[in-house]
């Protein structure tokens, strides 16, 4: 007599309707250099960047500049700062820019750092002034153009913009449902953060030649895309 045997298979904790018995880890960003179509869970091992031809997309002489700036600030963590490096001291860094024709990305593996006493998802909501008390404030991460804190005359604060479908901003705001997650700028509309040409934020730093454009605090690695408007002695017509 055949003896009937009873199985179960375990449900997926993901709730991806894969069973784990049966996931494959890798990169499931059909946009990576190393995308996947047989993985069902992806692993962070996401690589933007290796397949990009990187002499090609960068104009001749402007290049980033991706630094440490504290580490365990948090506990467990790295705060990096990102710089676009100018050429001459009257270049001026007019905008942060992702669309369908040049997708911005900001991934990390981990999610990324923001405190809950910051204003606001870009630098000019940070005030130094509290430090001493909220010193967790000063590993916020944000986006700018020039400033790491609120502006101080004739600066002025980062203006940005939105697609409804991708609303970045949420994503460096410890109130927001996005908080700390990937960052996307792809689709027809995209997204933006920028000053007017003319303000003291966008120029180089005297001494370094270079212009802050952005704070991140994580526990983990970084990876992106990132698109600069740069206008070269400060003449918007001769945008790169």
């Amino acid at each position: 007599e055949e003896q009937m045997k009873s199985w179960a298979l375990q449900a997926p904790a993901d709730m991806d309707g894969v069973c784990d018995e049966f996931e494959v880890g890798g990169c499931t960003a059909d946009n990576a250099c190393n995308y996947s179509a047989d993985a069902t869970d992806d692993d962070g091992s996401c690589d933007f960047c290796s397949c990009l031809n990187q002499a090609e997309m960068l104009p001749l002489n402007y290049t980033m500049t991706v630094e440490e700036h504290a580490v365990d600030g948090i506990a467990g963590t790295t705060t990096y700062r990102f710089y676009i490096n100018m050429v001459n001291g009257n270049d001026f860094l007019s905008s942060i820019y992702g669309n369908d024709t040049a997708p911005f990305y900001l991934n990390t593996s981990t999610g990324f750092y923001n405190d809950g006493f910051a204003s606001g998802s870009t630098a000019d909501g940070v005030n130094p002034a509290f430090f001493g008390f909220f010193p967790s404030l000063q590993y916020d991460s944000w986006v700018t153009i020039g400033i790491e804190g609120a502006p101080v005359p004739p600066q002025t604060a980062i203006s940005s913009v939105e697609s409804t479908a991708q609303p970045w901003l949420g994503c460096f705001s410890a109130m927001s449902p996005l908080n700390g997650t990937n960052v996307a700028m792809d689709d027809f509309t995209g997204g933006a953060w920028y000053v007017l040409n003319g303000t003291p934020n966008g120029l180089p730093n005297a001494t370094t030649m270079r212009t802050l454009f952005m704070q991140v605090t994580t526990a983990g690695t970084i990876s992106g895309n990132i698109n600069a408007q740069i206008f070269p002695l400060g003449i918007g017509d001769d945008q790169v």
